[in-house]
């Protein structure tokens, strides 16, 4: 059954956008998509205003999209490269309670790489998209925070959404820089005897260097980008020796290893995590 109708048939609502352009859809698919329009057109309707358009606030492009988004299994789905209007059309979704399009938009616009991460983190927060917003929150443990929150969609997001976004940076930072300094770290003498760790020069800057590069990319994508993994020939960084048992420093490959799968299980166990 088409939404669209020809002016002429007795099945038809017009409907008029914000901008004054009419729409004459049918009746029995319209307030089968929408419960707005099903309980007002079961009201009454005063005989000299029953041939009247129902004016919309909305305007064109909102609307033929609405329309869109409804037929979709006739008509093409409206080009939703633009977050301002995926936000709108959206809203008014909401405001006709058309459930069917959130659930066609979210297949459409979320878990896109190349969209902007902080607008599809802040829609799936918005919708409860758990699935997408573990993998936003996720892809933006990659990003500097600073950038983050000058990003527009953010002003978005809600203080409860911002803390939970924080929160999930600061674990993961916590998490992959344990794992990163007790990798560099050995022990002499007898096992947890913890004050005579090895604790050089090098290792300390080492150390220091991950921390600080944490604080800007909680995921640790950024770390190996550092000159210090490829120039083995900077004095005492990877060559040096425990003084007291003579083991070697760890080498740059094998700590460039760790962090890659340290992320990747990061990572798996974020996507599946419920409270994220």
């Amino acid at each position: 059954m088409s939404l669209f109708v020809s002016p002429s048939s007795p099945a038809q609502l017009v409907l008029l956008s914000a901008d004054g352009t009419e729409f004459n859809v049918n009746i029995v698919v319209l307030t089968m998509v929408s419960r707005f329009f099903r309980d007002m057109l079961e009201m009454p309707r005063d005989p000299a205003e029953a041939n009247k358009p129902i004016e919309l606030t909305e305007s064109r492009d909102v609307v033929w999209a609405l329309l869109d988004v409804i037929h979709a299994d006739e008509r093409p789905m409206p080009d939703l490269s633009n977050v301002e209007f995926v936000w709108r059309l959206l809203k008014a979704a909401d405001k006709y309670d058309m459930p069917r399009v959130p659930k066609l938009v979210r297949s459409q616009v979320m878990c896109k790489p190349r969209r902007c991460l902080v607008e599809q983190y802040a829609l799936a927060s918005s919708y409860n998209w758990a699935e997408e917003r573990r993998w936003a929150a996720v892809q933006l443990l990659s990003k500097d925070f600073h950038n983050i929150s000058r990003c527009k969609g953010f002003r978005r997001l809600s203080a409860d959404q911002i803390a939970k976004l924080l929160n999930h940076r600061a674990e993961r930072k916590r998490l992959l820089e344990t794992g990163l300094i007790s990798n560099l770290t050995h022990e002499c003498g007898k096992p947890g005897d913890g004050s005579r760790t090895l604790r050089t020069a090098p290792w300390r800057l080492t150390a220091g260097y991950i921390s600080s590069e944490l604080d800007k990319c909680p995921r640790g994508d950024n770390i190996n980008t550092w000159l210090i993994w490829h120039d083995y020939s900077t004095s005492g960084l990877w060559d040096g020796r425990c003084d007291e048992c003579g083991r070697e420093n760890i080498k740059p490959a094998a700590l460039f290893a760790y962090l890659q799968r340290k992320i990747m299980t990061l990572d798996e166990e974020d996507l599946e995590n419920p409270s994220l």
